[in-house]
């Protein structure tokens, strides 16, 4: 279907993306499947002929993250995040967002290598018992999981068993923790001895360095400074 670059159009396009798939579905053995990469840059190249100043300026045409169903679900934002930390996620910022994030923990390398891959709903040890939200493995220099927590709370020992995960894929010497990621930035609970290698981190946080990402001329053009922006206001209000 043919999109005419109309700004009248607007409204009911961000209306008609509430009925996009962006929402997690089940397929056979349990396995959640999440939207691709691919599925998400499609969205940003769809959508970026119709951004335009009166988007970006006074004119509010809604938040489309929102519209598009993210709500509050926590598989479903875990999977947005990965993307915008990916480097080579085709958002057009780069690696500013993981930069910004890496600066904020102790004793950590600034800046991922070539070799850094993220995933999404991963089984580090193999087992589906012991699933993460999000994993960053970047051979040589350092691993991280980060722990997405919107409404739910922890499970008994979840922050422990996390942390001998990475503890073991790490087993090579280079830094690791585990990212607590919540509304608040709470203190873990169910992290046991391990509880120095758990960094607590709010969504908030997230929504700065999102912001910060995007005021830089280098980081993409303005369909990912929209994207990162709105997208950082609707994890700000969790």
């Amino acid at each position: 279907m043919k999109v005419e670059l109309l700004s009248s159009n607007l409204p009911e396009f961000f209306q008609n993306l509430g009925e996009c798939s962006f929402h997690s579905s089940k397929v056979s053995g349990g396995v959640v499947e999440l939207p691709s990469e691919n599925q998400l840059l499609g969205l940003f190249e769809d959508l970026g002929g119709l951004v335009s100043d009166q988007v970006l300026g006074p004119v509010n045409y809604g938040n489309p993250w929102s519209i598009a169903g993210l709500r509050r679900d926590e598989v479903r934002n875990a999977a947005v995040l990965k993307w915008f930390l990916d480097p080579r996620g085709g958002h057009g910022l780069h690696a500013g967002l993981l930069n910004s994030f890496l600066a904020n923990i102790p004793d950590f390398p600034l800046k991922p290598s070539s070799h850094c891959r993220l995933a999404v709903e991963n089984c580090p040890d193999g087992s589906r018992d012991s699933r993460v939200d999000i994993r960053i493995d970047d051979p040589g220099n350092f691993f991280l999981i980060i722990e997405v927590k919107i409404d739910a709370g922890e499970q008994i020992d979840q922050l422990q068993r996390y942390c001998q995960i990475a503890e073991a894929c790490a087993r090579d010497g280079r830094p690791w923790k585990v990212i607590y990621l919540t509304c608040t930035g709470a203190v873990p609970k169910s992290a046991g001895i391990y509880f120095d290698d758990v960094v607590p981190y709010s969504w908030s946080k997230i929504a700065s360095h999102l912001w910060d990402s995007a005021k830089k001329p280098k980081n993409g053009h303005e369909i990912s400074r929209f994207f990162a922006k709105t997208f950082a206001r609707h994890i700000s209000r969790f």
